[in-house]
């Protein structure tokens, strides 16, 4: 198989966040936590997949608030993933909020 086209590969993208997006915006209105969780999660990433780290990171802190509201070896594990993606960038203010708030609220060591 043929990997996808640079166009391609920006649509499917483009596409993903769309969804995440929306699956956030309605686990918001459902008061499901970890679903939101979740979806910022996959928003963060594609903010981080743009260079876009400050975003990410803000977004990332959110995660963790959502995360420490709810009991799940899932959201725990995708705050690990994020403070991995973020570490190069940990002399940035956003990303040390986000790792503080991660020890802070989940025990999380960086």
């Amino acid at each position: 198989m043929a990997p996808y086209s640079t166009a391609a590969a920006a649509a499917i993208k483009s596409t993903g966040q769309r969804f995440a997006t929306a699956s956030a915006e309605a686990a918001r209105h459902q008061g499901r936590a970890r679903r939101a969780a979740l979806s910022h999660a996959a928003l963060a990433t594609a903010d981080l997949d743009r260079a876009d780290v400050e975003a990410a990171a803000t977004r990332a802190a959110h995660v963790v608030e959502l995360a420490a509201s709810v009991n799940s070896s899932r959201t725990l594990e995708t705050v690990k993933d994020l403070q991995h993606r973020l570490k190069p960038y940990g002399t940035l203010p956003e990303v040390r909020h986000f790792t503080t708030r991660a020890t802070e609220l989940l025990g999380l060591a960086a």
